[in-house]
């Protein structure tokens, strides 16, 4: 019974202080997508139209006759909640995205637990505290500390506090309820297991990045319960089962096979195109360990040959941390498993041409946030383990220094996250922060210019076009952008130069060609007036 208390003392503490440090988020206004997926968006209006929803790309509800790489099909399903509370206010939404993160926050600390305390073969070392494995307040710490390194990690403010992320949100929830099942099942086909397996298909039906959730139990069944291969690939036939059935209907919504392709990553090689991996990895790898600077655009520099710094040294790291593979595989199966929890949900996110103008975002690093905060603890708890065989005298004081670091590394997350929170307010303030942060991104010099033109401040309006025009000659938009910005200047000469250079580019674009077309109006009519004079 005490221990029963404990953990329910432990899970209302996760799920209240997951809650407080994203409170601040629910008088946040929309942002980015969310302009267009709320308030232009009849799918989330009604459970009428989920036939519809569950038969369609993601962005059909536009109308866009453009084909889409993305079926996610409970994508709006999550969003319905958000409006029954609030209509096309945000505080509904924000709300829901809040719910989301606690609850996945609540089963990190289940999932902790049971790989710690969980039942395992016999000849398996259990992790054990001073009062035995599973006993007392000790054996709640270690889970209630990796579930708040989870919920307090500023890296996922922009999972949390931006609304069209519910797909991570959801997908991740349901990843991390799928591997805490599969987890209690201890080798059996019992309902835990069965469970399991739905919760993955609800897992891929919110996301395609669930998929590297059956590898992932794979390997928990070769590294943590030791099964032969025969036994560990039967237990993963019904998640491949599960995976087909998703893919069925993804060919069906989408009616073919879609090529991925990114404009930035067309004149990079193979070959460089794997270069760029390790970077990659490494770029994700510090912001989990050091989540500082925070932006929500990071614009992306290649690198196209070994010979470069920016390469080699990635490379190296990428290298020293498969060694840690090896020797953590040796020593404790365990941790190494927590840290594959970390580094396996980020393997989509390294192939460069399926992920468009976010070659790195921080949004993709919940799932791993997760394994993170597992890994630590785990590996602490290990830790202890190893140095109490071999000097008492220095376990006694890492005895006392562990809890103590985790409560100021837990603290400083907290005040990051509620800081940073606070640049999600509005589109202003997040492209404000975002230009600061990356001044080399086209995305946020483009965008922070169309916050300071809606707030009249066109020439600082202008000069972010301009900057996004150096930074990308190519991009239309910004011509487009600026081309709006001369007409409200009544600079419409200037105006039709900047929308023709657009159009060069994109010649299809429709707003482009009728703020043209004006233009050229404008101009006719002032050589019409200025002939009869």
């Amino acid at each position: 019974m005490k221990i029963s208390k404990l953990k329910i003392a432990a899970i209302s503490a996760v799920f209240i202080v997951s809650i407080l440090v994203y409170v601040n988020t629910l008088g946040n206004e929309l942002v980015r997508d969310d302009k267009h997926v709320i308030p232009d968006n009849p799918w989330i209006t009604s459970v009428k139209y989920i036939p519809e929803i569950l038969t369609s790309p993601v962005f059909a509800f536009s109308g866009d006759e453009d084909v889409s790489n993305q079926y996610r099909p409970l994508y709006h399903i999550y969003l319905m909640p958000g409006y029954a509370i609030s209509g096309i206010k945000p505080f509904g939404f924000h709300l829901v995205n809040i719910i989301f993160h606690a609850i996945s926050a609540v089963f990190v600390f289940l999932t902790a637990a049971a790989l710690l305390y969980g039942r395992r073969r016999e000849r398996e070392p259990q992790y054990e505290e001073d009062g035995g494995a599973s006993s007392g307040f000790a054996a709640a710490a270690a889970p209630l500390a990796a579930a708040l390194l989870f919920a307090t990690h500023p890296v996922n403010t922009e999972a949390v506090g931006w609304i069209s992320a519910i797909s991570e949100l959801s997908f991740a929830l349901f990843y991390i309820i799928s591997l805490y099942l599969f987890i209690k099942s201890v080798g059996k086909a019992n309902a835990a297991y069965i469970f399991s397996v739905l919760f993955f298909f609800v897992s891929a039906c919110s996301k395609e990045t669930a998929a590297t959730l059956p590898p992932l139990l794979f390997f928990y069944e070769m590294l943590v319960r030791r099964e032969g291969l025969a036994k560990a690939v039967t237990r993963m036939l019904p998640f491949v089962g599960a995976g087909v059935i998703y893919l069925t209907a993804r060919v069906y919504a989408l009616k073919s096979t879609i090529p991925l392709t990114a404009s930035h990553a067309e004149d990079l090689s193979g070959f460089q195109l794997l270069i760029n991996v390790p970077p990659l990895i490494v770029q994700y790898a510090w912001k989990l360990l050091y989540p500082v600077r925070l932006s929500f655009d990071y614009a992306f520099h290649p690198v196209y040959s070994l010979a470069e710094a920016r390469a080699l040294l990635p490379l190296l790291a990428v290298i020293i941390l498969l060694a840690i593979f090896y020797i953590l595989k040796r020593i404790n199966p365990g941790v190494l498993f927590a840290l594959l929890l970390v580094f396996m949900p980020l393997l989509p996110a390294l192939y460069i041409p399926a992920l468009g103008e976010n070659t790195f975002t921080e949004r993709y690093l919940y799932v791993p946030a997760m394994g993170f905060g597992i890994f630590l603890t785990l590996g602490a708890v290990s830790l202890k383990g190893f140095v109490r065989e071999r000097c008492v005298a220095s376990f006694s004081i890492l005895k006392t220094a562990l809890p103590v670091l985790a409560l100021v590394i837990i603290c400083a997350f907290s005040a990051g996250t509620v800081m940073r929170n606070f640049t999600w307010k509005t589109a202003f303030t997040l492209w404000q922060d975002t230009v600061i942060k990356s001044p080399d991104s086209r995305i946020a010099r483009n965008s922070y210019g169309i916050e300071l033109a809606a707030r009249g401040r066109l020439i600082e309006a202008a000069s972010e076009f301009r900057a996004a025009i150096l930074i990308d000659p190519d991009g239309a938009r910004a011509y487009n952008n600026l081309g709006v910005i001369y007409a409200r200047k009544g600079m419409i000469r200037e105006a039709a130069i900047e929308f023709e250079k657009a159009l060069r580019i994109i010649p299809s674009d429709e707003e482009t060609w009728d703020n043209y077309n004006k233009a050229l109006i404008i101009l006719k009519m002032r050589d019409e007036g200025s002939a009869k004079e």
